[in-house]
């Protein structure tokens, strides 16, 4: 299956995973994923089943809920990545990979089996930020990268997934409507987690610095991704804790 877009029965037409489906809250996510499982299950109760399309709907529904990971509940995306990688006999690591904005900016160099030697931030041991890699940056960045201190060519080493926590620094996607009929955008930037909580409305929010001695910015987490946090630049964004 193309990266963005998923082949009807009849090998004819394509559906785009970034128009399929506007959703701008976890409600309308959800309910777009059931009805892809429906489509899926449907595939599988034909007569003969057809499993090569309900992989194709398993595997449309993944790029979908990338596209839109924001708004997607963590247990239902975890388990489009490990029925994917069933199918396609790729590690959670290499499907997740892929699938993240690193890919875009990173070649990926090798999945870590055991913690790699000279990083020393706690974090890095939580077996809830797994799998880690190593990544080495394009040549080409933009300005959202580059201006937290990354430069091309810089090796890190990265948790590929959406766990933060107070303090760590992530890369991080933020998915912005496009104008008129133009699709939507998504911005890529990393920064420093300052923290997470509940606003009075009972919101979920995210404090971010983007730059030493910047004031925190307020953002909501819906719609915002996080793509991994950054375990071996401590030495970036310092400052985090100073409000």
């Amino acid at each position: 299956m193309k990266r963005h877009g998923a082949a009807d029965a009849e090998g004819e037409a394509t559906i785009d995973v970034t128009s399929w489906r506007s959703v701008r809250s976890r409600r309308e996510a959800s309910a777009a994923l059931r009805d892809l499982a429906d489509a899926r299950n449907a595939a599988l109760a034909m007569l003969p089943p057809q499993p090569d399309l309900a992989a194709a709907f398993d595997q449309f529904a993944l790029l979908w809920a990338q596209e839109n990971r924001g708004f997607v509940p963590r247990r239902i995306f975890d388990d489009l990545v490990r029925r994917v990688g069933a199918e396609d006999g790729r590690s959670r690591a290499h499907v997740l990979f892929g699938l993240s904005r690193w890919s875009a900016w990173a070649g990926l160099i090798r999945v870590l089996r055991r913690h790699p030697c000279g990083v020393i931030n706690p974090f890095s041991r939580d077996r809830r930020l797994r799998p880690l890699i190593e990544v080495e940056m394009h040549q080409r960045l933009p300005v959202g990268i580059t201006s937290c201190g990354i430069r091309p060519g810089d090796r890190l080493i990265v948790h590929v997934g959406s766990e933060v926590y107070d303090g760590a620094l992530v890369l991080l996607s933020l998915k912005t409507p496009g104008e008129r009929s133009a699709p939507d955008r998504r911005v890529d930037f990393i920064s420093r987690v300052v923290s997470v909580h509940d606003d009075p409305s009972g919101n979920a929010n995210i404090s971010l610095r983007l730059r030493d001695g910047d004031p925190p910015l307020e953002l909501p987490t819906d719609g915002l991704c996080a793509e991994g946090v950054i375990f071996n630049r401590d030495d970036l964004l310092i400052d985090f804790q100073r409000d």
